[in-house]
């Protein structure tokens, strides 16, 4: 497989199967850590979000491969797909999105979708998600904070990702979020109470490759457990201490 990938290092505890759709990030997040990864500049990598050269044909020969039933890749038949590690599923125009999910669907792929812009994924692909009872719909808060908008000027606002958050629970579908990165354990805790009723599953991690002083995981990692005890509906969750996690 080519485009349809097993995530290396701390990236695996987030999904063990993933793909990037587009070749560029229009959410404009200060703390991105892509563009260096990727050796591109910046402002150029924020520019535009342009799906990859033929990704859904690419895409189609990974799952074939994947559900040919070669037995090396057993394994990954019933892992689900993370969609996206360094860009987000849901730019201005998410038509490869769909058609990526529909694929998916063909096949019966788990999946699990996240974005910092669940209101056009609820929009534009509610009735695929909900159909397919195995996917899971994340998001990514870093903040509830007005710094949040200057942090990620081009994404949709954390209380409208809430929202959305919401309206899936409500529907029936799996949700999930990214508390990463963390940069203080108030703005935490805050995006975390704010969430949690909508919740059935998180993971947090720190920011540390930016210079900035770590948060002290142990005492925050207790805040959370706390915080999570005496919601029933919450499963499970994980703390990394690096932020190299999806959008």
């Amino acid at each position: 497989m080519k485009f349809l990938y097993e995530p290396a290092g701390l990236a695996r505890e987030y999904a063990a199967l993933a793909i990037n759709l587009y070749t560029g990030c229009t959410s404009g997040c200060t703390y991105c850590y892509a563009p260096s990864i990727l050796h591109r500049p910046p402002s150029q990598f924020h520019a535009a979000a342009n799906p990859r050269p033929n990704i859904l044909s690419h895409l189609e020969s990974d799952l074939l491969t994947l559900h040919s039933g070669a037995p090396s890749l057993k394994h990954l038949r019933s892992t689900p797909v993370l969609l996206c590690f360094v860009c987000d599923p849901y730019p201005a125009d998410s038509q490869a999105t769909t058609a990526a999910l529909r694929m998916l669907s063909s096949y019966r792929h788990p999946v699990t979708i996240l974005t910092k812009n669940p209101s056009r994924c609820l929009e534009r692909d509610f009735n695929l998600i909900y159909d397919n009872p195995s996917w899971t719909l994340a998001i990514t808060l870093t903040s509830i904070s007005p710094d949040a908008t200057t942090r990620e000027p081009g994404a949709e606002p954390p209380f409208s990702r809430i929202a959305a958050l919401k309206s899936a629970y409500s529907a029936g579908i799996k949700t999930w979020a990214s508390f990463e990165p963390i940069f203080s354990r108030d703005e935490c805790l805050e995006s975390l109470t704010a969430a949690l009723p909508y919740l059935h599953g998180a993971a947090f991690g720190l920011l540390n490759h930016h210079g900035q002083p770590a948060v002290d995981p142990l005492p925050l990692m207790r805040d959370i457990s706390r915080a999570c005890t005496f919601t029933p509906s919450f499963k499970s969750s994980f703390f990394k201490g690096d932020t190299h996690a999806p959008r």
